[in-house]
């Protein structure tokens, strides 16, 4: 009367084979246990409802009778991936820390994968003894604006305490990199100004910044006098001026140029460097003539030749 009917388990976390008679005398029986995957379980026993067992003399069981206690693990290593800063700008770093369910042997840095192109991760450093966490410093490269970047770990080479190897990937959310410094364009409305005419100048970051006064502009003051700035928009990207040339200049050669270094975008990064307009030319000269005479003692009988010589 002893049948797998009898077995009492917990079929979630494992399967358990048919039964196979050892020997002919009806005591002995063995069965293949088969955990299932994905399991972490510290209690389980395999029992033995008696009730309808019977021996030769016809005496039923009562109760039950259980196995020692067994651990099942076949769940894959999992870790967790978090950076300690989700906007970085020039001169930061970011820790990232690898936290692992429990200790596992086999992770490396060739485990580890991100955009290399966009910045750098230094070499692990264990944290305590166990096995299940690890950190590193992630440098961003500088001169990037990048809005999606992950750091993923390729488990498949990594092992549990139990031998389980992991499978798949795990990622830490998502941070972005703004080390690019600001940067400007800067028009002129007129490239060849005269008397009486004046150039709007229009200066365009390509996203908001703080800092930008009229200290940053420069060009020859006595060539010409730029107005006061005025915003374009709210954002903080856009602004204008009025240029007015000097009277009596002749110059072919002129530009306004903006320096950076005080100049923050919204991360903080300074700008570098200068940025100038394209070239223009100012003519707010009158005309000018020369007169001459070809002989300046004239007698009877002579004519005499004159030149009128304008310097453009």
């Amino acid at each position: 009367g002893f049948g797998t009917e009898d077995i009492q388990y917990d079929t979630s976390k494992g399967t358990l084979s048919a039964l196979t008679a050892v020997g002919t005398d009806g005591k002995v029986w063995t069965a293949s246990y088969t955990p299932s995957s994905g399991i972490e379980s510290a209690n389980n026993t395999i029992r033995v409802n008696l009730a309808g067992v019977l021996d030769a003399q016809g005496n039923a069981g009562a109760g039950s009778a259980s196995s020692g206690n067994f651990s099942i693990d076949t769940k894959p290593p999992e870790v967790t991936v978090t950076i300690s800063d989700s906007s970085l700008s020039a001169g930061e770093t970011a820790t990232v820390t690898f936290t692992f369910r429990e200790s596992v042997t086999g992770f490396g840095a060739e485990d580890i994968q991100y955009d290399t192109s966009k910045g750098t991760l230094s070499a692990l450093t264990a944290v305590g003894t166990d096995g299940k966490v690890w950190t590193a410093t992630y440098t961003p490269s500088s001169g990037i604006e990048s809005a999606d970047n992950t750091i993923r770990v390729n488990l498949a080479g990594v092992l549990d305490a139990q031998g389980n190897a992991g499978t798949g990937s795990a990622s830490s959310g998502n941070f972005s990199i703004d080390t690019k410094p600001p940067e400007v364009t800067v028009t002129i409305s007129d490239s060849h100004l005269s008397a009486g005419e004046t150039a709007t100048v229009t200066f365009t970051f390509r996203e908001s910044v703080t800092g930008f006064g009229t200290e940053d502009i420069q060009y020859d003051t006595s060539k010409g006098t730029l107005s006061a700035l005025t915003a374009v928009g709210t954002d903080g990207k856009v602004w204008t001026a009025t240029y007015t040339p000097q009277p009596n200049t002749e110059s072919a050669t002129n530009t306004i140029r903006v320096n950076l270094a005080g100049v923050l975008d919204a991360q903080g990064n300074a700008g570098t460097g200068s940025a100038s307009s394209g070239n223009f030319s100012i003519d707010t000269k009158p005309p000018e003539v020369t007169v001459t005479i070809s002989d300046s003692h004239l007698s009877a009988g002579e004519t005499a030749t004159v030149t009128f010589t304008f310097r453009e």
